[in-house]
This record gives C-alpha cells, structure tokens and sequence, in this order.
C-alpha cells in the first residue's frame, strides 16, 4: 500500500523536473555530440563551433536549472533595463 507523504505544494514537482531535465538534457547533449563527431569528420569546423555553443545552455539547463535561470534573469535586466 502507498502511503501519500503531505499534501501537495509549490515543490512537489521540483525533484521530478529536475530529474526529467537531467535526462532530456543528458540525451540532448549526446546527440549534439555525435553531430560534432560527424560534423569532425567531415571537416565542417564551423558546425563543430555551433554544437558546442548549443551545448552550453543545454547544459546548464539540464544541470542547474534554477542557477542558469537566475544568470538569464540577471543578463535580462542587465541588458533590457528591465530593473
């Protein structure tokens, strides 16, 4: 018999989303890896630069989620002169 632990809140859903982004992420990163491995082997080096910058944000999405999100908000009212 499953017992239910609390009632539901605000962050009853966190450990599961970090756990989906960490696996989503984690696919992700691995297909962008095998299209730098192909993009080296044909020698487009500029294709080799594009998946290797799509993987950071990947990266810090899939990871630190809630980090990346403050330093987005950060630069978007840095540069936005949101506040």
């Amino acid at each position: 018999m499953i017992v239910a632990q609390g009632a539901l809140n605000s962050d009853s859903g966190a450990a599961l989303a970090h756990v989906a982004l960490g696996i989503i992420g984690s696919f992700i990163l691995v297909i962008l890896a095998f299209r730098a491995l192909a993009a080296f082997a044909d020698e487009r080096y500029g294709k080799i630069v594009t998946c290797f910058l799509a993987a950071v944000p990947v990266f810090g999405f899939a990871y630190l989620p809630d980090q990346t999100r403050s330093l987005l908000s950060t630069l978007w009212s840095m540069f936005a002169g949101g506040g």
